[in-house]
């Protein structure tokens, strides 16, 4: 079993996923498991995923007609097996030692979740840039709920979740809907 599943849906993201497969697959980390979900993608996505999956063993390609985001992300939580899971978008890119500080923070503190902060880049480049800061341990509800707050800390792709929290309460993503990581989250 890896510490984290790190489950990446992808659709037609061909022009930022070579950077974000690096972020992830340089990792400090390096007990990761990378579920790359490739949702019917019309562009060269497939086939760099194929060559990333030529080099580094830890990924794991699965293949499926375009059924958008929530239901990618829901394949890949139903055959993780890491302890932790953890979501990376095709255009986002993660610091090199983003996970091993989430799970070091979860495990030491027997989290159910951790949370990282997120940079979002403005003007042509849309992208994430997901950072770690500084470590706070939250026990009051009303703090736990702050880190869930709308917009701004609502997104699945800057946390962590205990994998069997997730199968236990049967925690997956609403597909078809608006705002699937506020649901979620």
């Amino acid at each position: 079993m890896a510490k984290v599943s790190v489950i990446v849906p992808i659709y037609n993201n061909e022009k930022y996923l070579k950077e974000c497969l690096d972020s992830i697959c340089n990792q400090t980390l390096t007990d990761i498991e990378i579920i790359c979900v490739n949702d019917g993608s019309e562009d060269n996505s497939l086939k760099i995923i194929e060559e990333y999956k030529q080099k580094d063993n830890r990924i794991i390609l699965i293949n499926q007609d375009n059924l958008g985001v929530s239901a990618a992300r829901n394949n890949g939580i139903k055959i993780a097996t890491g302890e932790y899971i953890g979501f990376v978008d095709s255009d986002d890119y993660i610091d090199n030692d983003f996970y091993e500080k989430l799970y070091n923070a979860a495990k030491h503190n027997d989290s159910d979740m951790a949370v990282a902060g997120i940079i979002r880049f403005k003007g042509v480049r849309k992208k994430y840039m997901l950072k770690f800061n500084e470590e706070l341990r939250l026990t009051n509800i009303n703090k736990i709920m702050q880190l869930c707050r709308i917009p701004r800390q609502c997104y699945t792709v800057n946390k962590i979740y205990k994998r069997n929290l997730l199968l236990e309460h049967n925690l997956f993503f609403k597909e078809g809907v608006y705002y699937k990581d506020v649901r979620f989250t």
